[in-house]
């Protein structure tokens, strides 16, 4: 049975020497990929495309052999019913990024569900449409569960759509904190979610669940984006000493 790739999650990064001093370090340390996430760059306005980015990192991909994976930008949502046509462009505009670049997954997230059950027919649609569009771009689209949802969602939405380019990227850390949260086995869950799995990611983490996720996710997020920014501070000191 042939190794499965290993990939890293590509760090954020400020400035265009960054992005090949990142690469460089990924190809050195021995792994055979990165997930880049499309918000790092300003590749995307107003759904449309901005070339002259996606061809700069084209040029900075393509001089090391690495191996390459997208995760949706920051603020897609395809729930969004007053923008809908704008969601979707983001999201077709993410995946011909992906096939500019040559990016074989690009992993898209579930988030919460709506009780209104027209948003939640819009979600599916335009995954539907784009599951097909990014086939013909080699693209597989994989959509990941999150840790304020039960992965059940995530699993139904995979099997009812019934597309082989429309599979599950299951984030176990994110089911580990779920799990814990929600009060199921993770050994188990694990199990339900494994047939329709395409993508992996893996990470460590204690299970402890910040409720504040849930209840002011606004918040929530300004707190990690900070706590974000004074670990790479502690980082950057630590190595100039």
């Amino acid at each position: 049975m042939a190794k499965p790739p290993v990939f890293i999650d590509f760090p954020p990064f400020s400035g265009a020497e960054h992005l090949e001093n990142h690469l460089n370090k990924i190809a050195e340390y021995g792994f055979d990929g990165t997930e880049f996430n499309l918000s790092y760059c300003p590749l995307i306005a107003g759904g449309e495309i901005l070339p002259e980015f996606v061809e700069y990192v084209k040029k900075a991909f393509e001089k090391y052999p690495l191996k390459y994976t997208a995760h949706i930008g920051i603020g897609l949502n395809l729930r969004n019913l007053e923008e809908y046509d704008l969601q979707k462009n983001v999201l077709r505009s993410s995946i011909d990024i992906c096939f500019e670049l040559k990016m074989s997954v690009l992993t898209v997230h579930f988030e919460e569900a709506s009780m209104n059950l027209k948003e939640e027919k819009a979600f599916y649609d335009a995954h539907a449409e784009a599951a097909e569009y990014a086939k013909t771009k080699g693209v597989l689209l994989c959509i990941e569960n999150i840790e304020t949802e039960h992965h059940t969602k995530v699993v139904e939405m995979v099997k009812t759509m019934g597309h082989e380019n429309f599979r599950m990227t299951l984030d176990a850390g994110h089911l580990y904190l779920t799990a814990n949260y929600f009060g199921y086995s993770f050994e188990k869950a694990m199990e339900e979610c494994a047939p329709y799995t395409a993508h992996l990611h893996l990470n460590d983490n204690t299970g402890k669940f910040e409720p504040m996720r849930l209840s002011n996710i606004a918040l929530y997020r300004t707190d990690c984006q900070i706590q974000g920014r004074n670990r790479h501070n502690s980082r950057s000191n630590f190595k100039q000493q």
